[in-house]
């Protein structure tokens, strides 16, 4: 598939078979295919938390728009990867656990590079994102 970071659009459809916006279930497959090590499940979950936040419009699918905009579902997914193993010449440099400007402060995230989806010690369905540094 193309490159996510540098060829969002493309990725977008390539995903998007038949042009109606990417499905959550699209998202765990395209997302899953193209990082290795991806705990199909931690997604889903993390998905489940966040998907209203990006489908603004309610059409049960994310369109182009609501994928690439800034701080929009690519830019968290990327965040929340982390070291999730992406290829190795296109590594995430974002430091795992930021969390996109699009994402209010307190919802649960799970960590998906975690075997258990959560953070060390965390309780079930991920960590509340700490408050911002004043």
């Amino acid at each position: 598939p193309p490159d996510i970071r540098r060829q969002p659009e493309a990725w977008f459809r390539h995903f998007d078979r038949n042009g109606n916006g990417l499905e959550k279930h699209e998202v765990v497959d395209a997302v899953a295919r193209t990082f290795s090590g991806v705990d199909r499940s931690s997604l889903r979950e993390l998905l489940d938390n966040i998907w209203p936040l990006f489908d603004v419009d309610g059409s049960g699918s994310i369109s182009m728009r609501e994928f690439i905009k800034r701080d929009g579902l690519r830019d968290t997914l990327l965040a929340q990867l982390g070291d999730a193993s992406p290829p190795a010449a296109h590594r995430n440099s974002a430091p795992a656990g930021r969390v996109p400007m699009g994402v209010p402060m307190g919802t649960p995230l799970v960590v998906l590079g975690s075997p258990t989806g959560r953070p060390g010690g965390a309780a079930p369905g991920g960590a509340p994102c700490p408050p911002a540094a004043p």
